[in-house]
């Protein structure tokens, strides 16, 4: 059965910190760019005037972003020494979501008998940054292109290779806001996939504000932000920076890729069916997003997962005879030609890899899983636990992994999964 899937409502694993203090700074928030100074808020070349009480509402909130700021807090914060009613801390944030448009009510959230929070992070932007001309770098920018061919590529420690590579990619050019971008979707990377990487993901959210500082209206700082906070477990911030991306390039094959990726995971399979198409449209060699939207169409059209499943084989085999050595088109051919109901040749395609220890293998258990095989699918599954393999998200969204059920042996493999 389809899972439905909704915005979190419990929010205590999603708090961030309190922000750095903004200090008057002007700050972005989803694209929104805020100047305390001249009361303003501009988006898309549309700048509106706020009162001073609904600049100071969410300044106050975006120091916070993530966590409940109590009414009397906001109440005391921003009419001190002044006895008001409700009614004004109600108008400054109907104020605040007129700003943010159709997305307000999704940005500042009403907390029944408590208070509001912002579900978005504010980024500061210096004045030096803003007027500061952009860094670009050939050779950052060529370390990031082999990391995504590497990671395109699959094998042993590719996950490991890719952050290594766009670390030091980031190291070269420290202002170059791309290679930042790069680096914190790497970081995204091994903290869902190598579980010995606790501080991955404070890192991964780290890299992304930074190429914001360095570079706002970067589509693919956006987007990393976004995969950041999908990794974290922080689906409406998630959703949010990726709209933003997406308003700024419609047209770029990566972010609707990343998106179809965490849209699967948050299990929006619709949603992932659609970016992974597109993401493939834009890209017509892809074949890894096919393969995403075969997965999650699976959830819900099992004719346009067959559909999208023939076409990716027939980009895999294209792939394949280019280069017949490429990992993950020959792991991929399993779970294709199961999908196909070819099952025969999907035994042949799991036995005809050279290499069954790596992190590739979850197509393994895909392709085991729906032929009906569930235990040996169990297997493969637990294999890539004892081998780091931490992505619990992913496995719950699978559509072949409901097979299991409340199968013990699949239970038993999720309990070794590290709590995130």
């Amino acid at each position: 059965m389809q899972k439905n899937w909704a915005l979190s409502t419990n929010r205590d694993a999603d708090r961030m910190a309190p922000s750095k203090h903004l200090d008057g700074m002007p700050f972005t928030i989803c694209g929104w760019q805020f100047d305390p100074a001249a009361r303003s808020v501009c988006k898309d070349q549309v700048t509106t005037r706020l009162s001073p009480r609904a600049m100071k509402l969410i300044e106050l909130l975006s120091r916070h972003a993530g966590q409940v700021v109590r009414r009397e807090t906001l109440l005391d914060e921003i009419w001190p020494n002044v006895v008001v009613s409700d009614e004004s801390l109600t108008q400054a944030v109907s104020e605040v979501r007129r700003a943010f448009g159709s997305e307000g009510k999704r940005l500042i959230e009403t907390i029944s008998k408590s208070g509001y929070r912002l579900n978005a992070q504010a980024t500061i932007v210096t004045s030096q940054q803003q007027s500061s001309p952009l860094t670009f770098s050939l050779r950052a920018y060529q370390i990031c292109l082999e990391a995504r061919q590497h990671m395109l590529r699959g094998g042993r420690d590719i996950v490991v290779n890719c952050e290594s590579l766009t670390r030091k990619a980031s190291e070269i050019a420290p202002e170059f806001a791309g290679a930042r971008a790069e680096h914190s979707i790497a970081l995204s990377y091994r903290w869902l996939y190598q579980r010995e990487t606790s501080v991955a993901a404070e890192e991964a959210m780290s890299e992304a504000h930074a190429a914001l500082q360095l570079q706002p209206d970067l589509p693919l700082a956006h987007t990393a932000l976004a995969f950041a906070q999908a990794a974290a477990g922080q689906p409406n911030e998630a959703v949010c920076a990726l709209e933003t991306a997406l308003q700024r390039d419609d047209r770029d094959a990566h972010t609707h890729f990343l998106g179809a990726r965490m849209m699967f995971t948050l299990q929006n399979y619709e949603a992932a069916a659609t970016f992974a198409e597109r993401a493939a449209y834009l890209h017509p060699d892809d074949y890894w997003s096919l393969y995403f939207g075969a997965r999650a169409a699976a959830a819900f059209d099992k004719s346009r997962s067959k559909t999208l499943s023939a076409l990716c084989l027939q980009r895999v085999n294209s792939r394949l005879a280019a280069d017949s050595t490429d990992a993950r088109a020959l792991n991929m051919k399993g779970p294709l030609l199961a999908a196909l109901g070819k099952y025969d040749k999907a035994e042949r395609a799991i036995n005809a890899q050279s290499d069954r220890k790596t992190t590739l293998q979850i197509y393994d258990a895909v392709a085991l899983a729906t032929m009906g095989r569930c235990s040996e699918a169990a297997d493969a599954i637990r294999s890539l636990v004892e081998r780091g393999w931490s992505h619990k998200a992913w496995l719950a969204a699978e559509p072949s992994f409901w097979r299991f059920g409340s199968d013990r042996s699949f239970g038993n493999v999720l309990s070794l999964m590290p709590s995130r």
